[in-house]
């Protein structure tokens, strides 16, 4: 909270170092304020003149401080254990919705967890929490022994499963909210173990044709401009090499491999570069993408990732960017623009995840 109103200079200032020109014109426009002005510094001048209430410069402030943390996500989704055409029976969800109220009201407290701003929005179909929990740490000092985290999550129905998608900041996050959701379902027969998309299910081709199919997917707002890294990997059932250098090669391999195929239109399984590598067992667990957007001047940094042992899939972005007179200026984009294209990926890739899966049941049918 501030401590004191700020001039009018101090605000320019700090809505032009700090605050994306999408942001400024989101929070004029949720107070009544059309700005359409294309030019950041013609919004900035217009912005900066309005009479803003403290409770206005202390959500500037607020956000301000929220942008630096750029938005890391994972997937859940449950099943129904019961059901033989992937359906969801009538009232699954709000069965869904019963147990982790259940698990709020009468678990959560003994596990040092608690809910902020549990609701359900539009009209039934979302459920929507911050969760907050202890963490203890070994080798501190009393007062620090215990720190406190937090998550959020939004629950909703999607191609006949719940899906629980989880914004994180502290990757130990990813453990606690999986065990919430397991433990909140686990008194139900309706429902399978929570499961999210891994790799390992996948075969080294078809591990290299999921990254494929995603670059050259049709993405209703968004299209690649590069993929600026990838890290590259051993398929389980071969030696890991030696020598980082053989590594780094293979990644550079790769990068070139790709660059030359995002170029031709090819795709990556007929790349000779990307070939050569699968052959020898390699793979990709994550790429970092820039994304453009079709229509408005920003761009996106997006790491693409399937991490530990297990290789489940996390989808974070790195940073954000505005465009103006043909420069690019790295600008944190408002946070709940972040989750919405956090959970626009992971639909994206679900839906590639699942064809793959679905076009190699089909291929073993017909053998």
């Amino acid at each position: 909270m501030i401590s004191s109103y700020p001039d009018k200079n101090s605000l320019k200032e700090a809505l032009s170092s700090e605050l994306s020109m999408t942001a400024i014109k989101q929070i004029c426009k949720e107070n009544g304020i059309l700005l359409l002005s294309a030019d950041r510094n013609a919004v900035i001048n217009a912005a900066h003149l309005f009479y803003w209430g403290y409770a206005d410069i202390n959500r500037f402030s607020q956000l301000m401080e929220d942008y630096k943390n750029y938005k890391k996500s994972f997937r859940i989704s449950l099943n129904e254990t019961d059901t033989e055409d992937g359906s969801l029976d009538e009232g699954y969800f709000n069965e869904f919705i019963s147990l982790i109220s259940t698990y709020r009201a009468e678990i959560a407290h003994h596990q040092d967890v608690s809910f902020e701003g549990f609701s359900i929005q539009n009209g039934g179909s979302h459920l929507k929490a911050i969760v907050e929990y202890k963490k203890k740490r070994k080798g501190r000092v009393k007062l620090m022994d215990v720190v406190s985290h937090r998550f959020s999550f939004d629950a909703f129905e999607e191609s006949g499963k719940v899906i629980i998608d989880v914004i994180f900041d502290d990757r130990s996050s990813v453990q606690m909210a999986k065990k919430i959701f397991t433990n909140a379902v686990s008194t139900s027969k309706k429902f399978e173990t929570p499961k999210q998309i891994s790799l390992q299910s996948l075969t080294t081709e078809e591990r290299i044709g999921l990254f494929d199919r995603l670059f050259t997917y049709n993405f209703s707002d968004w299209k690649i401009e590069a993929v600026k890294n990838i890290k590259v990997q051993m398929s389980e059932t071969e030696d890991i090499p030696d020598e980082d250098a053989e590594v780094e090669e293979i990644e550079n391999n790769f990068l070139t491999g790709i660059e030359s195929a995002l170029f031709s239109g090819s795709g990556l399984r007929t790349n000779p570069i990307v070939v050569d590598a699968v052959n020898r067992g390699y793979f990709f667990p994550k790429a970092t993408i820039m994304f453009e957007h079709k229509r408005d001047a920003i761009k996106l940094l997006l790491d693409i990732s399937f991490n530990s042992d297990e290789l489940l899939l996390e989808v974070s972005i790195i940073s954000t960017y505005e465009v103006d007179d043909e420069r690019t200026y790295k600008r944190p984009m408002l946070p709940d623009d972040q989750e919405t294209i956090l959970q626009y990926f992971h639909s994206v890739i679900a839906e590639i995840y699942g064809n793959l899966l679905a076009e190699r049941t089909r291929s073993q049918q017909e053998a």
